[in-house]
């Protein structure tokens, strides 16, 4: 399956408009995406929630973490290797 490859900003970009469509989380204002170490994997990132814009942390992470299932999929992380 081909996946579309995008910068870090990008994916940010598309991890946090995921997230503020999830019900309670449209406040969500920044989120971090991270290189992931995995060997058996091309391209695995993390995301992390930095401004919950006064959404519970707990329900912030969830979306964020429901949100990059969802992207994986869809989108690697290009990196400048």
């Amino acid at each position: 399956m081909f996946k579309t490859k995008l910068s870090q900003a990008k994916m940010c970009e598309k991890v946090l408009a995921a997230i503020q469509e999830y019900p309670g989380c449209n406040a969500v204002k920044e989120v971090s995406i991270s290189e992931a170490a995995d060997t058996d994997a091309e391209s695995i990132w993390r995301v992390t929630v930095i401004d919950s814009g006064g959404v519970a942390i707990e329900k912030a992470n969830h979306a964020a973490r429901n949100a990059q299932n969802a992207l994986r999929e869809q989108y690697d992380l290009s990196t400048d290797r």
